[in-house]
């Protein structure tokens, strides 16, 4: 998947799950920076900011529960860095 198919299936609103948050997240920004995806995004639990900087490598993208529009994010290797 290369990071344009990332970026749009990282639209605002989008809720993420995953290792990279401790609860579930909706998606503010997502920008590309350089090799890596730059997301912000707020806990629905918790309402806390989450400023994330992932590395494409690695980074696949699969969804469930799509009609919650629920999008798993997870990386093949330990490949990610907190913003």
């Amino acid at each position: 998947m290369n990071s344009d198919q990332i970026l749009a299936q990282l639209t605002e609103g989008t809720t993420l799950e995953g290792p990279h948050w401790t609860e579930p997240v909706k998606v503010l920004t997502a920008k590309s920076r350089g090799s890596r995806i730059e997301v912000q995004a707020v806990g629905t639990h918790t309402q806390k900011l989450w400023k994330k900087l992932l590395r494409k490598c690695g980074l696949t993208i699969s969804r469930f529960s799509w009609a919650d529009g629920v999008v798993q994010i997870r990386a093949e290797t330990a490949s990610f860095d907190i913003q």
